[in-house]
């Protein structure tokens, strides 16, 4: 039997498995297990939306865009141009790149937003409602460019910058050491030159009178020499320490080895030192140097007059980056509770303080050690 459908001039046969199309004049049979059902459609490209950009259409098939990093929103609409129950069409999305996706859906809009720099391919495939895909899918390129804070040129100019930035401040800083150097160096030599010959000049004359004197004026005259002689002492210290061709470490050392040998040998004291390797590179401000020298100066004088001592071990070494200087003696000591009363104690304690150092003293009847702990 074959069905009939009122109405219409369309009629359905399950025994003929075919469609039976009816005419005015005539009747068309078709068997359904014949028809072809594949897809002859196209995916196309209807409308595009960009963020801060106005595309020209039409975008066709293969294209590339070239986008700005603040055009990085994107909508797109597809069409199958497949109309039969076109709600169920599906579209499969790729989008590769920076950013990789794949999206199945119904829908024929896709949407990105907020893609960063880079360069992406998009391959978009359609199905119709029958589940055949479409004959010609549809590509599209597209570049963002970053911003040019992040390009190449960019980053070069700002490492420039910066590299002649480091390179000029410690340019300056050099060219400020050497004209300090210079000044320094220009002090001493006039210290030396002017002041040393003046004090020397008046030692020599108050000798003169103090000899050619037999009275108690004498006496004034030889006190006038001792206290220009100790200035001229003072000053020498002074100028050594300001002149720059003594700021190494090992500049300070050989000094108070000098002194040391000076004050302590003739007194018959045996003299020891034990000083390691100081590296080159190791430099302490003049301020410092000069702390530095007087805080052992004033030891050594103190074991030459008091100690009572016959051996002195004067020590430096290095532990951790800390500088360790030494010197003991095998004297007889002194009462800490007398002594620092006066003010060698007290300005060797300042001294160290003001060099950011730790300074120690222990004594006792078999000897007195003095240490100082600095930072370098």
């Amino acid at each position: 039997m074959i069905g009939e459908i009122p109405g219409a001039p369309l009629l359905y046969s399950e025994f003929a498995s075919g469609l039976f199309i009816g005419d005015k004049d005539f009747l068309s049979f078709f068997k359904i297990d014949e028809l072809n059902a594949t897809a002859q459609e196209e995916v196309r490209l209807t409308g595009i939306s960009i963020e801060n950009f106005t595309p020209y259409l039409p975008v066709n098939n293969g294209d590339n865009l070239n986008l700005r990093y603040d055009q990085n929103n994107i909508e797109l609409h597809f069409s199958n141009l497949s109309y039969t129950n076109s709600t169920q069409n599906l579209y499969v999305y790729e989008l590769s790149g920076k950013v990789s996706k794949t999206l199945t859906t119904h829908s024929n809009v896709i949407n990105f937003n907020s893609l960063s720099d880079g360069n992406y391919s998009l391959l978009v495939r359609a199905y119709n409602c029958f589940g055949y895909p479409s004959q010609k899918n549809f590509h599209l390129t597209f570049s963002i460019r970053p911003p040019f804070w992040k390009s190449w040129w960019f980053n070069l100019l700002i490492i420039s910058l910066i590299s002649s930035l480091i390179y000029g401040f410690f340019k300056w800083r050099d060219l400020q050491r050497q004209k300090l150097e210079k000044l320094r160096l220009s002090i001493a030599r006039d210290l030396h030159d002017d002041m040393g010959s003046s004090l020397s000049y008046i030692r020599m004359l108050s000798e003169k009178e103090a000899y050619l004197r037999k009275n108690e004026d004498a006496a004034v005259f030889f006190n006038i020499s001792g206290k220009t002689s100790e200035i001229m002492e003072n000053m020498s210290e002074i100028i050594w320490s300001i002149n720059p061709s003594n700021d190494s470490f090992s500049q300070v050392v050989l000094k108070l080895q000098e002194f040391a040998v000076t004050t302590l040998e003739p007194s018959g004291i045996h003299l020891r030192f034990e000083v390691e390797e100081i590296p080159e590179i190791t430099r302490i401000s003049a301020e410092n140097r000069r702390n530095y020298y007087l805080i052992f100066k004033e030891a050594i004088n103190n074991i030459s007059k008091y100690a009572r001592a016959d051996e002195v071990i004067f020590s430096i070494h290095i532990e951790k980056n800390i500088l360790i200087t030494s010197i003991r003696d095998n004297g007889i000591g002194f009462n800490p509770e007398i002594i620092t009363k006066g003010n060698g104690l007290k300005n060797m304690h300042s001294r160290a303080e003001n060099m950011g150092g730790e300074l120690s003293i222990k004594t006792d009847h078999q000897g007195t050690t003095i240490s100082l702990k600095l930072k370098i």
